[in-house]
């Protein structure tokens, strides 16, 4: 069995994930740094994120027992908050809590539970000086860090995993985050007449999509409604992707040009660019802490 990673410790732990290898007591599981920043780096450009390229860290993996755990959440002075939390990034490692049943399925320890949270970490790790959004968390009823950090890393996780003998689900706590970009174009579309009749509501939006919407109406001879949907959907979405993988990985001092004029991070998050673009608690919805599984 593996040891733990703490000070001096020499209590055996259940597994251990390394830059390598995720180790567990029935042999090593194919798992690689290298092979996941490498994914990141197809799953941004896949979103057409091309200016987006998080720097390759070294990650640190700390593997720690409950009493090794304990007394490195003391350090973080915040004992209450981490007490039962699975893992924890900062700037200089990402600690694991090895033994919680979070990373159990059935009652036993899942390769799955295990690295669907490490590659989640990862993303932490390798975002704006391993903080991302976190000073931006809570705004709108939406925790911003962990809802990049787990659409990122599903679709890592996908990259990386789909089609692998072994491996057919992302579980995370953090219900539908990881799909919440998909679940925002779905939304879009569902609101999508009263944003074409209302120019209030269509004001609201980015201006790339609000202007295209725009010039759409105006076309001669009228541009069919289904397609100018599908389109300005689609333009949310990456404008969606550019504005907060930019700001995830760049940090809060980046800038995006929305048409001409700069967005900072605190108007998009506060003001109408997201909030008042449509029911943003329907889209990216609050954790509850229950492990659930997508499909890959």
């Amino acid at each position: 069995m593996p040891a733990c990673d703490g000070s001096s410790c020499t209590k055996s732990i259940p597994w251990r994930i390394t830059a390598t290898a995720l180790q567990m007591s029935g042999g090593n599981v194919p798992f690689s740094v290298e092979t996941a920043h490498a994914s990141l780096l197809s799953v941004l450009a896949a979103a057409k994120c091309w200016n987006i390229a998080p720097a390759k860290k070294a990650v640190v993996f700390k593997n720690l027992c409950k009493s090794c755990w304990d007394r490195q959440a003391a350090t973080w002075r915040d004992v209450g908050t981490y007490a039962k939390a699975r893992a924890r990034t900062v700037p200089e490692a990402i600690y694991m809590q090895v033994a919680l049943p979070d990373f159990e399925v059935q009652g036993r320890y899942d390769k799955e539970a295990i690295l669907s949270c490490a590659v989640h970490e990862m993303m932490h790790y390798w975002s704006s000086a391993g903080v991302g959004l976190q000073s931006y968390n809570r705004r709108a009823n939406v925790d911003w860090d962990e809802a990049l950090a787990d659409v990122l890393g599903f679709r890592v996780y996908q990259h990386m995993y789909r089609g692998k003998a072994g491996f057919a689900s992302y579980v995370t706590p953090y219900n539908t985050y990881c799909k919440c970009l998909t679940r925002a174009e779905t939304f879009f579309g569902n609101v999508f007449g009263r944003l074409w009749r209302e120019q209030a509501d269509c004001a609201r939006l980015p201006k790339a999509v609000g202007e295209f919407i725009s010039q759409s109406k105006a076309k001669q001879p009228p541009v069919p409604l289904a397609q100018v949907k599908t389109a300005a959907a689609e333009r949310l979405v990456k404008v969606l992707s550019e504005y907060l993988f930019t700001w995830f990985f760049n940090g809060p001092t980046a800038w995006i040009d929305d048409g001409g004029s700069n967005v900072s991070i605190e108007r998009f998050l506060d003001g109408n660019h997201l909030a008042n673009m449509f029911a943003v608690s329907q889209v990216f919805q609050a954790y509850d802490g229950n492990n659930s599984m997508h499909a890959i």
